[in-house]
């Protein structure tokens, strides 16, 4: 969805993603690294700029690149998605960073950040595939809650895995939100 919202952080900022994005989506999905735990994606880049543009065209879904003014280049992706107008929660997701960058806590933040202030969300979950160590471990050490596996719920190369979803509400946000500031002003520091 076409959206204007941006927030800055003390050293990685959130902005919309828009079409001129698609070769650096691509190049991060392409990565082996990376994309080991993501949904097969076409190498075309023209397959990549439709996608955008359908993204453009749906409603309830924000996504943001991630982007560091030390060095002003873009550091990853990030979005929020599904949003439950009744329950008024929504996932996060899409999530890749640069290897190498220190976007990973304050995007995860920011992310947050977006969800509570700005879209006035209740809750925010994750889906992460199990055998994700890294992600998963980085959901459980930021403070979200474990809200429950997922069997089978993600094909990957034609087998299925399970999947956890983590979870953080508004209130939990609370205590949550100026743990991970100060960790991203750290950070930021180094």
């Amino acid at each position: 969805m076409r959206h204007n919202l941006s927030l800055d952080g003390h050293r990685f900022g959130l902005r919309p993603v828009v079409l001129e994005d698609a070769a650096a989506i691509l190049a991060l999905r392409l990565d082996p690294h990376l994309g080991r735990f993501l949904h097969a994606t076409s190498a075309k880049l023209s397959d990549q700029e439709d996608w955008l543009r359908a993204y453009f065209e749906r409603a309830g879904d924000y996504y943001f690149a991630i982007f560091d003014r030390r060095p002003d280049e873009v550091a990853g992706f990030v979005g929020i998605y599904d949003v439950d107008p009744v329950s008024g929660a929504a996932e996060w997701g899409r999530w890749l960073v640069v290897q190498g960058s220190l976007a990973a806590v304050e995007s995860a933040q920011l992310i947050h950040r977006a969800a509570f202030d700005l879209l006035n969300l209740q809750a925010l979950y994750s889906r992460t595939v199990a055998q994700n160590v890294r992600a998963v471990s980085f959901h459980r050490s930021m403070g979200a809650q474990l809200d429950g596996r997922l069997p089978g719920h993600v094909v990957l190369e034609g087998n299925a895995r399970d999947s956890v979803q983590y979870r953080v509400d508004r209130h939990l946000w609370a205590s949550l939100g100026p743990r991970l500031d100060t960790l991203a002003r750290r950070i930021a520091e180094a």
